[in-house]
């Protein structure tokens, strides 16, 4: 029979999701974009002079209809000839056409399933977050989503275990329970004179 304090993964989703602060738009990691139009040779140069770009949303204005990683644009770049095929072509004719675009008020939970559930060759690809409107807000790394869960998840177990000790004692309602359930039940045999535990 399980414990009055066991933890349950419902238990843990349902805490999860009444804390308001995980909703997605609070774990934007950058909001480097580049137009439509911008040829191949100058988002290189970006990805060049910049070594800790990983990614970029490609928008037309405010609405986002690409994404560019530096992994697949770096190999598209330099196999074969692409980089002399592909230096004055418009960005947008080698970027992904069909990112995964979620709501900023999306909840951590939910988006992190639909991240999960994408193609093996685009699980890792960062998340394009809009707004209501459907403008760009920012992009968000896989990585950091998992990261971000996993926080969450951890500080739910911390803040449900906290819930079930007792002040007084400092020992969870269940271990106080047993404490005396031991006191009660003590005879001369099983007291070793070294107290009860």
């Amino acid at each position: 029979m399980l414990s009055s304090n066991f933890i349950s993964d419902t238990d843990l989703e349902n805490s999860f999701l009444r804390n308001e602060s995980h909703r997605v738009c609070t774990l934007i990691a950058s909001t480097r974009t580049v137009p439509t139009a911008i040829c191949v040779s100058d988002v290189a140069n970006l990805f060049f002079q910049s070594a800790n770009l990983n990614s970029l949303a490609v928008v037309d204005g405010n609405e986002p209809v690409a994404l560019l990683t530096r992994s697949k644009f770096m190999l598209q770049l330099f196999r074969r000839s692409g980089c002399e095929h592909f230096r004055t072509h418009p960005i947008i004719t080698i970027a992904d056409a069909d990112p995964l675009i979620i709501e900023e008020s999306e909840r951590l939970n939910m988006i992190l399933s639909r991240a999960l559930g994408r193609d093996s060759s685009t699980v890792f690809d960062e998340i394009v977050i809009v707004d209501r409107k459907g403008c760009f807000k920012g992009l968000l790394s896989i990585k950091q989503l998992v990261i971000q869960r996993c926080f969450s998840l951890a500080n739910s177990i911390v803040q449900t275990e906290s819930a079930s000790i007792s002040p007084r004692t400092r020992l969870p309602r269940t271990a106080r329970a047993g404490q005396c359930n031991r006191r009660a039940y003590r005879t001369p045999e099983t007291d070793d004179g070294q107290g009860f535990f």
